[in-house]
């Protein structure tokens, strides 16, 4: 996939916001002409997440492109991602706009997919996003938050961000990895139950 679009190559960047989902769909198929392009769709602070169709129609075509980042920008959305590709990347790095995708193409929808559904249930990488659900990404990727988590999530990356704090301290001060696990378990206990192991927990990844 591409690792984000930031304004600057290897500038870092974050956003969080709710999501905003749409579905689209092989050509010929979905809400029809009369709909209104979809990149309309954005609502400032939000994020839009895109599950694009498999097979031929989103393999070899990307929906997003450098004219949908500047309309998004114009908007106020914080960000885009898309389960299929994008185009364009270079405009989209230009926009400023962060985006992620599983890979980029040069062909854009025209007789590949339409949109299909807006701010309804849609999957990526086997995980569910419902409109309004809280997105976090950065250039390494994506994760989706149930609102109803969201104060439990929060609590539990404040207790990692202690432990990663507490791991660089002692591997600073030279102790070996071994003994700055160590010293994590007896303070806070055992730093890798911290989250729940789900290896579908990412909504696009760099592996």
């Amino acid at each position: 996939m591409v690792p984000g679009t930031p304004t600057e190559p290897g500038k870092p960047w974050n956003i969080c916001g709710e999501a905003v989902t749409i579905r689209m769909c092989p050509y010929g198929g979905g809400l029809g002409p009369r709909m209104k392009p979809f990149v309309e769709y954005n609502e400032a602070g939000k994020i839009m997440v895109i599950e694009t169709p498999d097979g031929q129609s989103g393999k070899y075509s990307a929906c997003w492109g450098g004219i949908e980042s500047l309309r998004a920008k114009i908007i106020g959305a914080q960000g885009v991602i898309v389960s299929g590709n994008m185009r364009e990347v270079d405009d989209c790095r230009e926009v400023g706009l962060p985006v992620l995708s599983r890979g980029v193409a040069a062909l854009g929808t025209k007789q590949f997919m339409r949109l299909g559904k807006v701010n309804e249930l849609i999957t990526i990488n086997g995980v569910m996003v419902r409109p309004d659900d809280v997105v976090l990404a950065d250039a390494h990727g994506a994760v989706v938050v149930r609102q109803q988590r969201l104060e439990k999530v929060i609590e539990m990356c404040e207790l990692r961000v202690q432990q990663k704090k507490l791991v660089r301290k002692d591997i600073e001060n030279r102790k070996t990895m071994g003994d700055a696990i160590e010293h994590v378990k007896r303070k806070f206990g055992d730093p890798y139950d911290t989250f729940e192991r789900n290896p579908r927990s990412t909504l696009v990844s760099t592996t």
